[in-house]
């Protein structure tokens, strides 16, 4: 993502307040939650389940955790760990 890669840190020097929200409007704005990956056969949950703790990390990537954490329930739909995050995100998020 050259992009970011070369114009955040220009941005974050001139309006710090101007390149996070540059960040976060690109990020909303992404339809793939998912980096473009291989994921051995038999290990999808559990690399879905990292990713969606990755994102549930930062702030402003909490609706891709949850779109992740419920990739995982497809996958498991008895995955406690994602069910637990799920409904803590639904709270957060204003979701049902």
């Amino acid at each position: 993502r050259p992009i970011l890669e070369f114009s955040l840190p220009k941005l974050q020097y001139m309006d710090p307040a101007l390149g996070v929200k540059t960040v976060e409007e690109i990020i909303n704005f992404t339809k793939e939650v998912v980096p473009p990956v291989i994921v051995p056969r038999g290990h999808e949950e559990q690399f879905y389940l990292s990713l969606a703790k990755t994102y549930y990390r930062s702030n402003f990537r909490l609706g891709q955790a949850y779109s992740v954490f419920m990739k995982v329930l497809e996958l498991n739909p008895s995955n406690k760990e994602a069910i637990y995050y799920i409904e803590g995100l639904e709270k957060e998020l204003g979701i049902k």
